[in-house]
């Protein structure tokens, strides 16, 4: 579903300072598909989560900023994630952009998420 937004052949890992409380991200330049992506993981209180432990709390409508690199400007914003049937396929966000930064809200976030960041 996210080939050449986050892998493949023209697909870089790139820095942008993403913090989420309980989740790591990881982003990714796209500029053939002209996007950029932030994946997180969720993994909640228990940092050594395992299939041991019970899932973590899910995060709804969490507010998140993400730094805009070299004046992009994102004229969409999609969120996908595959633990809910409602979030399988990417559905568009509402977002704001200042001072150089993104900011929108997670619907949900249960373990996986990824958000495309679509610009011109």
């Amino acid at each position: 579903m996210l080939l050449g937004y986050t892998h493949g052949r023209d697909v870089f890992n790139t820095d942008l300072q993403v913090s989420l409380p309980g989740c790591i991200a990881r982003a990714f330049a796209a500029p053939k598909n002209r996007a950029l992506v932030v994946q997180f993981l969720h993994f909640g209180e228990n940092s050594r989560w395992s299939s041991d432990s019970p899932p973590p709390t899910p995060m709804v409508n969490q507010e998140v900023s993400i730094p805009l690199p070299g004046g992009i400007t994102p004229k969409a914003v999609f969120y996908a994630s595959p633990d809910s049937p409602a979030l399988r396929n990417p559905v568009p966000l509402d977002f704001d952009v200042a001072g150089g930064a993104l900011r929108t809200s997670l619907p949900e976030l249960q373990v996986h998420g990824t958000l495309i960041l679509k610009y011109d």
